[in-house]
């Protein structure tokens, strides 16, 4: 199903390059939502990141004609909503980390998502939390770029603007401390975690 979607976005780009506005208003239908969904991973502002997609959809229509033919729409759009939010928010220095600068990412909105409904799907998600906590958010994007999102190392560098290396040490420290947190975490039987 992704490869149909991934099909579908290049098929939609193209026919909008060459001026379908139907193309172009059904790109951003298959699209909208994810990237909403994404925007909220680096603030849980809504209405910022919503004004963040529109940026970005107003920016591809204008630009069209100059616009090169991109290998995954979905990967691009999420650069361009990620670059958008960056600078919305460039002078709001709550919104990054320290050391880079960026915006943070977070998987708080996605996590609770995922996990509603009964009791040991609640307390999975606690520990599921607190295994992520561990982690830097730098780490909690590869994972979730890797592991939610199942993205490949290259389009993980694209997003990230990183090199493969970087990319494949985050995921592996990030796989290290999980491991590491876990194994404690089944030696005290389930309970200091909570």
């Amino acid at each position: 199903m992704c490869n149909n979607r991934n099909n579908r976005n290049k098929e939609l780009w193209i026919q909008f390059k060459a001026g379908n506005d139907n193309a172009f208003a059904e790109l951003y239908k298959l699209n909208v939502d994810d990237m909403l969904d994404y925007g909220l991973h680096f603030t849980p502002l809504r209405d910022q990141v919503k004004d963040a997609i529109q940026d970005v959809f107003v920016n591809l229509y204008n630009k069209r004609d100059n616009l090169n033919v991109v290998e995954n729409v979905r990967v691009y759009l999420l650069v361009s909503l990620k670059n958008t939010i960056y600078s919305f928010f460039k002078k709001d220095i709550q919104h990054y980390q320290i050391d880079t600068i960026e915006p943070v990412f977070t998987l708080e909105s996605s996590v609770e998502e995922l996990y509603i409904g009964d009791e040991q799907e609640n307390e999975q998600e606690r520990h599921i939390k607190q295994m992520l906590n561990l982690l830097s958010p730098r780490e909690r994007e590869a994972m979730y770029y890797r592991y939610t999102e199942g993205l490949g190392v290259e389009e993980i560098c694209v997003l990230m603007k990183l090199n493969n290396q970087s990319v494949r040490n985050l995921l592996y420290r990030s796989i290290a401390k999980i491991r590491e947190v876990y194994k404690d975490y089944n030696k005290i039987g389930n309970k200091g975690f909570l």
